[in-house]
């Protein structure tokens, strides 16, 4: 840690189906490179398992069917929320980062709330649900 808080702050998400980022473990999606990189060059990381995220039980990850991309910017925000609320993150300078649905979630977050998140980093987003994989859009669209 480099001096005390609040630091500026980067949401690194999936927040799609069957993906669990949090764990009881430091394993690869704990500890990942680029998050430890972030947090030695002064940066807060978070990440949150939203709703729809995996092993939490079946009410848990299918709240997002048929609604995706709703509750999950929910979860996110409560997150930056509390890290705020805790003195971790500085509320002016929040990030969200992400890849696939990530990316998607990371534009999804920008674009929802600005108020909250103030700039995003988006790789390999799903843009068109109809041009997508059409086995996974089916079965949570």
């Amino acid at each position: 840690v480099h001096g005390s808080g609040p630091y500026p702050l980067v949401v690194a998400t999936y927040g799609g189906p069957h993906v669990q980022y949090v764990q009881n473990t430091w394993g690869m999606m704990a500890a990942d490179m680029r998050s430890q990189f972030l947090r030695a060059n002064g940066f807060a990381v978070l990440k949150v398992d939203n709703r729809g995220s995996n092993r939490r039980g079946l009410v848990f990850e299918t709240a997002i069917s048929e609604n995706m991309g709703e509750l999950e910017v929910a979860d996110q925000v409560a997150g930056v929320k509390w890290a705020i609320q805790e003195g971790v993150a500085d509320a002016e300078r929040v990030a969200v980062s992400g890849w696939s649905y990530g990316g998607y979630m990371a534009l999804k977050c920008l674009a929802d709330r600005p108020d909250v998140f103030h700039a995003a980093v988006s790789g390999a987003p799903v843009t068109d649900w109809t041009l997508y994989d059409s086995a996974y859009t089916e079965r949570y669209m």
